[in-house]
């Protein structure tokens, strides 16, 4: 990606940054065309393409076909900074796969030192720039009889010869660019998994060497700490080139037309001397590198840029990656900033703004989504060719159970790394309720909601001439599914309050809002996710002043999260274990039935094709502030791939954490939640994957920082 990243710098800065993140300037490319100074036709036999300035010497069997060659001549143009001491040639005519190495040597024009290259250049898409450009490889070279030589490597026969049809069909052959380029340096350490070729001098030992360190610990860490694999990629080292780029890019990684194995990392000569920017870069750049080797498309895709349906991923999980290469905290990447509304957008849908600029965007979602095993999941279902939406709820879990609580954490600022603070959620609501007078009884907020996607809006209570048993109802009706959440917010405090998929009712309007200066936001979620995931569904929420209810306790919702243990799956195969998460075991609000100090609530309805059966109790002590004990059972049937699941759990001397004006919170967090648990039960069969059992080994459960327990009861 075309990034700009900063460690918390003063405001004028940053804005500075991000003007320079967001240019699009790209160099200025030759044009194709060129006066010819050679050509041959070679086949089987191999033979030569020799001029005043460059010979080309093709090897016996290399070709297997006829194939005529030309080379042709641009002057005078070299990317700028580069000490270059020849034209710039163009060959024409070089078959998409031959079975053995080139020989190319380029006469000298000038003076060489140092390391020499020769540079070759690629018509390639370049995801951090959205767009192809002319990028350069450099092939190490040496001195010869007044020639820099070197040699055009074999491409990967299996990654080129995979071609599509009708208009997107591949030609049988390509056009590189080609230039001698000297005055370089090259850092080739022993053992290590890249090689580093400097193009240009003035770049730093320090700078050199802290650049291949970076890399070589992304390296280690997405391999022995995440588990991806590397085997796609049968050729190490990996060449990395440091040579000036373009205006605002720190760097790049290129996938080339001669397959997985030549893939090739570059850095801006200027930018690495910032070491901590240049770590992160590496880290970033190389994350992409091994995307590539789990994206399924062949290298003639990968290196055009065609049928990139999961771009919008890869840039979002390589932004977030970058987190882990910062050596300094708190880390911000300013490139998100002009995309923090993106997660509310439509998680495919969204890239309409482009999948690039959405990608940026999306990588505040994986700050909550990703946990251990997750990322590499979701590259693994890439690799089977899953649709990136696909690849992240198989990954993970239906976005019913994850989506809403992203969308409410989020507004509770529990991602400082994207700097959302209470002045960004003011000025991006995408409706405003104003209660001004009694006149401003009703508002109905319709929107078309695509797969995945979110809309909030703010209610201003400003009518202090209300009723003092005045209440506020919202009601969301239509065809999407999902749930209401409303967030009180007091100055820049913010308070959940609340969430349910139908209705919700807040009493006290007067005394509990208006009296204290407090609004409402009211988030609206669609969780639905439908094949091709660019659905869109329309759906509106009422909101009305009216007379209020009393303050008895009248409903809850339970929510039990972040549970990891051991799942022993059962086929007709035998028997594995694996640790993996459970799914949520809460509830959507629910009416309460009481008898004295217990109470219980229970439901069974079909929704989306499910049957959904369950029912939670609990009883409270005298002064209610403790539930001394608590039981949950949720079921859910999908006859349509004839799946059920059971979960349940029970729970005792839950403490109370909270009170407001709309009902009273308990809660436990993190590792402490098992001395509140007496008992968890997880039961799974379904027959659409063969016929498969799925139960919770027992004794396993456990939990993690991110794990939660609540219970919220409402007047």
């Amino acid at each position: 990606m075309k990034r700009i990243k900063t460690l918390v710098l003063t405001a004028l800065v940053s804005l500075l940054l991000l003007l320079i993140g967001c240019k699009e300037d790209s160099p200025t490319e030759p044009e194709n065309s060129g006066k010819v100074i050679g050509e041959a036709t070679i086949g089987s036999q191999g033979g030569k393409v020799e001029t005043e300035s460059l010979e080309l010497t093709i090897p016996q069997f290399a070709f297997s076909n006829q194939n005529k060659l030309t080379v042709s001549l641009l002057s005078g143009q070299s990317p700028t900074g580069v000490n270059a001491v020849s034209d710039l040639f163009v060959i024409d005519g070089l078959p998409v796969n031959f079975n053995s190495p080139l020989e190319l040597r380029i006469k000298i024009d000038g003076t060489t030192s140092g390391e020499n290259f020769i540079a070759m250049g690629e018509d390639l898409f370049i995801r951090q720039a959205g767009s192809n450009k002319i990028s350069y490889n450099l092939l190490h070279a040496t001195v010869s009889d007044g020639f820099v030589v070197s040699e055009i490597p074999a491409p990967d026969p299996d990654n080129l010869l995979n071609k599509l049809s009708g208009a997107n069909q591949i030609t049988n052959t390509k056009q590189i660019r080609v230039q001698a380029w000297t005055s370089g340096r090259r850092l080739a350490g022993s053992g290590y998994n890249f090689v580093i070729n400097v193009a240009v001098p003035g770049v730093s030992a320090a700078a050199t060497q802290n650049l291949l360190e970076s890399l070589e610990d992304a390296h280690h860490y997405y391999r022995n700490v995440w588990k991806f694999s590397y085997s796609a990629r049968s050729k190490w080292p990996v060449t990395v080139n440091v040579l000036p780029l373009e205006a605002g890019v720190f760097g790049y990684y290129a996938d080339s037309y001669w397959g997985i194995n030549y893939g090739y990392l570059e850095f801006d000569s200027q930018k690495i001397e910032d070491l901590d920017e240049a770590k992160i870069t590496a880290g970033h750049e190389f994350f992409h590198l091994v995307q590539s080797l789990y994206d399924p498309r062949s290298s003639y895709s990968k290196a055009s840029g065609s049928n990139y349906t999961h771009y919008w991923l890869d840039e979002a999980t390589g932004v977030w990656v970058e987190k882990y290469s910062a050596s300094l905290v708190p880390y911000s990447s300013e490139i998100v900033h002009p995309y923090q509304m993106q997660p509310f957008e439509g998680m495919q849908s969204g890239t309409s703004i482009g999948a690039r600029e959405h990608g940026y965007g999306m990588s505040i979602l994986f700050e909550y989504l990703i946990h251990s095993g997750n990322l590499l999941d979701i590259y693994e279902q890439i690799k089977s060719s899953a649709h990136p939406v696909a690849a992240v709820i198989n990954s993970t879990d239906s976005p019913f159970n994850w989506y809403p609580d992203f969308v409410r954490s989020y507004f509770l600022f529990e991602f400082p790394v994207f700097n959302v603070g209470p002045a960004f959620w003011l000025t991006n609501a995408h409706g405003t309720f104003s209660i001004n007078s009694a006149a401003d009884s009703v508002k109905n907020f319709s929107f078309s909601y695509p797969d995945i996607s979110a809309r909030y809006y703010k209610i201003d209570l400003n009518y202090s001439g209300m009723d003092e048993n005045s209440s506020l109802s919202l009601n969301l009706t239509g065809d999407g599914i999902g749930d209401i959440i409303l967030i009180k917010v007091t100055g820049s405090n913010f308070e959940f309050l609340e969430t349910d998929p139908g209705s919700i009712t807040i009493p006290n309007i007067k005394n509990s809002f208006v009296a204290t200066g407090s609004d409402i936001y009211a988030i609206v979620t669609n969780s639905l996710a439908v094949s091709p995931y660019t659905n869109s569904y329309n759906m509106n929420l009422e909101v009305k002043l009216s007379e209020s209810t009393n303050n008895q306790l009248r409903s809850a919702f339970i929510e039990f999260s972040g549970i990891r243990g051991t799942l022993r799956r059962t086929t007709s195969s035998g028997t594995s274990e694996y640790d993996y998460y459970l799914p949520g075991m809460g509830s959507t609000t629910k009416e309460l039935q009481q008898s004295g100090n217990s109470y219980l609530a229970s439901w069974d309805y079909i929704q989306n094709n499910k049957n959904y059966i369950g029912s939670f109790s609990f009883s409270l002590n005298n002064d209610a502030t403790i539930i001394t004990s608590l039981t949950v059972i949720n079921e859910v049937y999908d006859a349509s791939n004839d799946d059920y699941l059971k979960t349940n759990f029970t729970a005792s001397n839950l403490p109370r954490v909270g009170e407001n004006e709309i009902g009273i919170a308990f809660a436990v967090y993190g590792d402490s939640i098992m001395g509140y648990i007496d008992d968890i039960g997880y039961y799974r069969e379904y027959t659409f994957d063969g016929e498969v059992i799925e139960t919770l080994v027992p004794g396993t459960a456990y939990f993690t920082s991110s794990s939660r327990l609540s219970v919220n009861i409402l007047y």
